[in-house]
């Protein structure tokens, strides 16, 4: 496996991941699921020739040593050769409030400065696209450098000779360089004060946001690098939470378990939100809880217009899932409850949160959750001595688990432990399932 020990920029948009040399070695471009730019973390460890990487090649390189400024996402990296030269590298990606809303632009920053000796330095930018199949394309103009990536073209621009960076030859480093890279458009101010307006406003931003860290007195400087690390894992967008920054790599040396952990796992995600809860950042877990609710119940119409009676039954059916799940042993715990209608058709919801992953359910488990679901109704028919058409996906779900407990699970005590085996319906089509049933029609 590749090295692991890696630092990390970013801005809840974007993230980078960068070795103890100021290689970046992984960073997805124009957000955290896309095509990886820089993707050389996958690589074979030897592998210096495929493309996927930004490097900052220190020529007779000896050692490094790496810090973040103080309380921020902000990396410097500095790098010595065996002659006494030594270069620092500044990293970072622009976030800060601008014109009243977070700016988070799709965009890597880097300072190459030397700090004693007569450092030479090659400067190899090679990013990658369909994850690492092909090199990007490139045209440049009088001071910049654009690159066709898979899901975004990105543009290089810089005070340093183009020269040099197409050719990835060696130059002796006798004043700072900048390389800002990012969306394809014109920069009208130099590259030096694009970097320091980014570096003063980035570090700023941080260094607040560190501030509101409710935190014990001991090991304040690893609890606040932990707190930046997960606040990393935001997507500003959204509010989501993915589990990771990166895909592919293994859980384990030489496993199987590599997932694409660039998505919203929601238990990675809840354990993310609680440290950040603990640590004080409620902002952070209130968008994670607007993402989820989106994508569970849709979106909310609260322009759509619903008459008091109907508001009165919403209300009762909501509240008669909620007493059935507190009642039962086993269900999933209520996180909440709603009347304000959501998504295409749903008029409230009752959302049950589970505490843990699970993999096999007892028939006392499934009877439960079908009880649950039928609750709605049965508050309704208790309160109003009438029901309504409000149970229609309650029905509808409830049918499919108990439809499962008799022909997949084997269940049911009349029918016996048995499968039968579900219909084939051909798809867009109202066409009749082909083939012969796997039991007769007395059984069904």
């Amino acid at each position: 496996m590749p090295n692991l020990d890696l630092g990390v920029i970013g801005n809840c948009q974007i993230s980078a991941l960068i070795d103890e040399r100021a290689k970046i070695v992984w960073a997805c471009m124009p957000q955290f699921d896309s095509d990886p730019v820089f993707c050389r973390l996958l690589r074979e460890e030897q592998d210096d020739q495929s493309p996927g990487f930004f490097d900052i090649d220190l020529i007779n390189y000896q050692r490094s040593e790496r810090r973040y400024e103080t309380n921020t996402a902000i990396l410097e990296t500095t790098l010595f050769d065996d002659n006494g030269s030594a270069v620092r590298i500044t990293d970072l990606a622009p976030r800060y409030e601008y014109v009243g809303r977070m700016f988070t632009p799709v965009m890597i920053v880097r300072r190459i400065e030397p700090i004693s000796g007569n450092p030479r330095v090659r400067i190899r930018l090679r990013p990658a696209r369909d994850y690492g199949a092909a090199a990007c394309e490139t045209t440049h103009g009088s001071n910049h450098i654009r690159y066709l990536a898979g899901d975004t073209t990105l543009r290089l621009t810089t005070d340093a000779s183009l020269t040099h960076v197409l050719d990835e030859s060696a130059f002796l480093l006798d004043r700072p360089i900048y390389l800002i890279l990012g969306p394809d458009e014109t920069i009208p101010e130099s590259s030096e004060d694009t970097f320091h307006a980014h570096y003063r406003a980035t570090r700023n931003y941080w260094q607040r946001w560190s501030r509101g860290l409710s935190i014990p007195f001991d090991w304040q400087e690893a609890v606040i690098r932990a707190a930046i690390t997960l606040k990393l894992c935001t997507f500003e967008d959204t509010g989501a939470v993915v589990a990771a920054l990166t895909t592919s790599v293994p859980e384990a040396a030489n496993s199987g378990r590599n997932w694409d952990y660039r998505f919203c796992w929601l238990r990675d995600a809840t354990f993310t939100l609680l440290s950040l809860l603990d640590a004080g950042y409620r902002e952070e877990a209130q968008a994670w809880q607007d993402w989820l609710l989106r994508v569970v119940a849709g979106l909310e119409k609260k322009n759509r217009l619903i008459n008091p009676e109907e508001r009165r039954i919403i209300a009762y059916h909501e509240l008669g899932h909620a007493i059935v799940a507190l009642s039962l042993p086993g269900t999933d715990p209520v996180q909440k409850i709603s009347i304000i209608p959501r998504g295409i058709a749903a008029l409230g919801y009752t959302m049950q949160v589970p505490t843990e992953d699970r993999f096999l359910m007892k028939k006392t488990e499934l009877l439960n959750k079908i009880a649950t679901l039928l609750g709605g109704r049965a508050a309704e028919s208790a309160v109003f001595g009438d029901i309504s058409t409000g149970a229609h996906n309650d029905l509808a779900r409830a049918t499919d688990i108990a439809t499962s407990m008799v022909k997949e699970y084997g269940m049911s005590e009349k029918v016996g432990q048995v499968y039968f085996a579900r219909e084939k319906r051909a798809r867009f089509l109202d066409i009749a399932p082909q083939g012969s049933l796997e039991y007769s029609e007395t059984t069904a």
